[in-house]
């Protein structure tokens, strides 16, 4: 009973250090650039697997414990409180560790059905018939274009002549990134902004404030872009 309890508890403060990654970055998002408001992003973000994992795991907490040699003497209030503060203290630690990254990039990745955290944004963020896509650079670039590869395999040559030069910098980096913008062609698109993912094992909650304070500046660039 008591490894069950354990274990059941360890569950539950993974559950927490999850829906704290997906609750961070649904707070800090950008969301007015992809049409959405800030609790439906959020509510978006963190899917009803966790949500259920961590009540059942609570459940079966209680019943681990109430049914240990001396359970039977507290009340169901106050082990409630116990397996709540625990794995909620625990899903703190977690998150600080990155655990709960781990773990959702892990499920992600060997179960094709599990949402990820990577398949929301990219299933939010990529949109290319909204001028929003998401990629890598490769191959030769030029002072004003680059040649952009999405995340769906096709190749999009990016206009950078509105581009800051801290966005220029981040685009032709090689790394994969968010960039809005105007479709002015087939796959070529009149880029506006360049955004670095939000989702990352390394991305600070004082990073995240700093681009969701950049979001009335990104705004007003794009709108005077397009």
């Amino acid at each position: 009973m008591w490894v069950g309890f354990i274990a059941t508890i360890l569950l539950g403060a993974l559950a927490v250090s999850v829906l704290i990654l997906a609750g961070l970055h649904g707070w800090y998002g950008l969301y007015e650039l992809i049409g959405m408001s800030w609790a439906g992003h959020v509510l978006f973000r963190l899917t009803l697997v966790w949500p259920l994992v961590f009540v059942a795991t609570l459940g079966l907490a209680l019943y681990n414990f109430r049914c240990t040699k001396r359970g039977y003497r507290w009340s169901l209030w106050q082990v409630a409180s116990v397996v709540l503060g625990l794995s909620v203290t625990l899903g703190f630690l977690l998150h600080v560790f990155g655990a709960g990254f781990t773990a959702d990039r892990w499920l992600a990745e060997k179960m094709p059905m599990y949402p990820g955290q990577d398949r929301i944004e990219y299933g939010l963020w990529h949109q290319p018939a909204a001028g929003r896509i998401v990629g890598m650079v490769v191959g030769s670039s030029t002072s004003e274009q680059v040649t952009l590869e999405t995340i769906d395999g096709e190749l999009w040559t990016i206009t950078t002549e509105h581009l800051l030069s801290e966005e220029n910098e981040l685009l032709r980096a090689g790394k994969k990134v968010h960039v809005v913008g105007t479709t002015t062609s087939v796959n070529t698109l009149q880029s506006c902004a360049v955004i670095p993912p939000m989702l990352s094992p390394y991305t600070t909650q004082s990073q995240l404030a700093i681009e969701r304070a950049k979001r009335v500046e990104i705004k007003e660039v794009i709108k005077d872009c397009m």
